[in-house]
């Protein structure tokens, strides 16, 4: 449908959306608005979306939902048009798009790791306060990372508890069991949680031109309780950027946690022996980003990562017999690893959060 209206609201400073001069779109005018559908993602930022019953592709860095509508204003060029308003019906449609955006390669996450990595190539008695504490966020964040020379199987339990999504949880639960209010209790609290530390950050740093960005980190990781709440109830699906040293570098992976909650619900509510489903998707240096799709159940696993190209799966598989004994070591029984090929699609920065609303065939799903 195509019509001429006012311009509601904005959702994106950089909102070009533009089409490869597609002949059934020429007669459209500037200043006219158009329907769209989007149908799915692709990759390099481009997507296919219906207008008038046809696919067409578009190029955006504009994120977009698989099958949420939006509304296109149509600008002075024959092919570019203005993303003006989405019309999702889903509350949290703009929180999950918000989060969608800090995962892109020059969304939030990126931009606060290279003011950590500048921080950190910066002399101490050089630094100002802000320096120092922007120091002292990015070694907590070094010391909660996974690390690939430490095995540690406590933690993904350590993380959560210490990566700040579950810090009003804490609170609530400090004055509820009436301990000595004493400073020093209060500091240990706010000392082993990210969220606090950043939130003091804050406060005590108001006029520093890194505070913005610390802050926005902060509303991104309420963004995240918010959306994994929703998630969780509805799917039994959860989303965590996880903190990884890659060469003594530190970045952020993606990790996707499936509860199964429909097994759950067919057992009667019975969580014991229900099979759990992870994804891990990490940016390595030297193998380019991997994957890492596992099904579990009780100590049994199975599963197989995703690699682009022939040489990283050639890589990958010939390691597999030392990970497979370092399972074994644990008491994990192994049922089967490999090393796969997968779509490009599936390893950038945001696939897993594009899963965490997708159906049971978003993800790879190997049962034991």
């Amino acid at each position: 449908m195509i019509r001429m209206s006012g311009i509601k609201k904005i959702l994106f400073s950089s909102s070009d959306i533009t089409f490869n001069k597609e002949d059934s779109l020429r007669n459209i005018k500037a200043g006219q608005t158009v329907d769209a559908k989007v149908a799915k993602i692709l990759s390099d930022g481009k997507a296919i979306l219906i207008i008038d019953g046809k696919k067409l592709i578009a190029k955006t860095h504009v994120p977009l939902l698989e099958g949420e509508s939006i509304n296109l204003l149509k600008g002075e060029s024959s092919d570019l048009f203005k993303l003006i308003d989405a019309k999702e019906e889903n509350p949290l449609n703009e929180i999950y798009l918000k989060v969608l955006k800090s995962q892109s390669k020059s969304g939030l996450i990126n931009s606060l790791l290279n003011l950590f990595e500048d921080v950190k190539a910066s002399p101490n008695k050089d630094a100002d306060t802000s320096k120092l504490n922007l120091n002292d966020i990015g070694k907590f964040l070094q010391s909660i990372s996974l690390k690939s020379d430490n095995s540690d199987l406590g933690f993904f339990k350590n993380f959560i508890q210490k990566s700040g999504l579950s810090w009003e949880n804490k609170v609530f639960k400090y004055i509820e069991s009436n301990i000595d209010f004493k400073n020093e209790n209060i500091n240990k609290l706010i000392d082993e949680d990210l969220k606090a530390i950043i939130l003091k950050f804050v406060a005590e740093n108001p006029d520093s031109k890194e505070t913005n960005l610390i802050k926005n980190f902060a509303n991104y990781l309420e963004d995240l309780q918010i959306l994994n709440k929703h998630t969780i109830d509805e799917s039994g699906r959860f989303f965590l950027p996880i903190p990884f040293l890659d060469n003594d570098i530190l970045k952020f992976g993606q990790l996707l946690i499936d509860l199964s909650k429909e097994e759950k619900e067919k057992n009667g509510g019975e969580a014991k022996g229900r099979l759990i489903r992870i994804s891990l998707l990490l940016e390595m240096s030297s193998l380019g980003n991997i994957r890492a799709d596992f099904s579990i159940l009780k100590k049994a696993l199975t599963g197989a990562f995703g690699v682009a190209d022939k040489e990283t799966q050639k890589f990958v598989r010939k390691n597999l017999g030392e990970l497979k004994r370092k399972l074994n070591e644990q008491e994990i029984e192994v049922y089967g690893i490999d090393c796969i090929l997968i779509s490009p699609e599936k390893l950038t920065n945001d696939a897993l959060l594009k899963e965490i609303i997708e159906t049971k065939e978003g993800m790879l799903n190997i049962v034991i």
